[in-house]
């Protein structure tokens, strides 16, 4: 039995995100561009940034990422 690469999720949105993960479908995602978020899903991602900037184990460059994600997004940090 051969090992076969992970698939890769690619967009061409440079503020896309993963806004939903079930481990139930193999690791697939279901990407969004924020458009049609509700209200409680934006609360959500907005707490996944915050906890990103304070996450020791989180690089630099993801926590850059979520510090313009929440400027952008007018959230105080």
């Amino acid at each position: 039995m051969s090992a076969s690469a992970p698939s890769k999720i690619v967009s061409t949105d440079e503020h896309a995100e993963i806004d939903s993960f079930d481990e139930s479908t193999s690791g697939t995602s279901r990407i969004a561009t924020g458009e049609s978020k509700s209200g409680k899903e934006e609360a959500n991602v907005i707490r996944g940034y915050k906890a990103t900037i304070s996450n020791p184990r989180v690089g630099e460059e993801a926590k850059e990422h979520a510090r313009e994600y929440l400027e952008h997004h007018g959230v105080d940090q």
